[in-house]
């Protein structure tokens, strides 16, 4: 048996020109479910990351608690779909303005974001002749990239059990859900918004099945706190 924990990483630097970095509370909220993991004794074999800074940051408060002896691995396929592209590209049409070309991330509120991002990807998700990496190859890197880890983990260990967390994004997580659920593209939209700051979504693989388990869980020391509960 395999088990996969997505985690999203910790509350970034939304509103900020650099996002991609974690906020006072993006570091915390890392901190609170490393120590849940360390004190419940369910600390994973491996751990890994996407490339970017957010994802990078939180996965080294994930071993700065649990041990430096745990193997950790850079894998760039658990990288965030690029929503600064995006807004750069559909941005103009999103806010129905002829008199600039493209708009810029640190423009959208966190009121209007939700709207914002479910406008993108619409348009992302149709457009065929996209200039930079499509939707559906943003998807199929994804679950190409886990079928390749669960293929290796299951050809290179001897271990009965394996547990493998992975710090990534929120639209990696729902697309995985997506993928597992068949959720049409509405529904993958509402499960990424929903899914929080430092949440972790379990996979179970056994031989080549794939099970749902926890879905968008926090331990209770971050659950308790209303300050802590972040999506953005």
């Amino acid at each position: 048996m395999i088990k996969i924990l997505l985690m999203r990483h910790g509350q970034a630097q939304f509103g900020h020109a650099d996002y991609d970095h974690l906020s006072p509370n993006g570091f915390l909220q890392a901190r609170r479910v490393a120590d849940a993991m360390y004190e419940s004794g369910e600390i994973p074999d491996i751990i890994a990351s996407g490339s970017l800074k957010r994802q990078r940051q939180t996965a080294e408060q994930l071993l700065d608690r649990l041990g430096d002896d745990l193997t950790y691995q850079c894998m760039p396929w658990l990288n965030e779909l690029d929503s600064a592209q995006l807004i750069r590209h559909y941005g103009a049409s999103v806010f129905r303005t002829e008199t600039r070309q493209s708009i810029e991330l640190s423009e959208v509120t966190r009121e209007s974001f939700p709207y914002v991002l479910k406008q993108l990807i619409t348009r992302w998700h149709a457009d065929e002749q996209c200039p930079f990496e499509s939707f559906k190859q943003f998807k199929a890197r994804i679950i190409q990239g886990l079928e390749l880890l669960t293929s290796s983990c299951h050809q290179g260990s001897s271990q009965a059990n394996t547990t493998i967390l992975l710090v990534t994004s929120g639209g990696v997580i729902a697309s995985v859900i997506q993928h597992l659920q068949q959720l049409n593209l509405e529904q993958l939209l509402d499960s990424a918004l929903k899914l929080r700051n430092a949440s972790i979504t379990e996979i179970l693989i056994d031989q080549k099945e794939w099970t749902l388990g926890r879905v968008n869980w926090l331990p209770e020391r971050i659950e308790g706190n209303n300050e802590l509960v972040t999506v953005l």
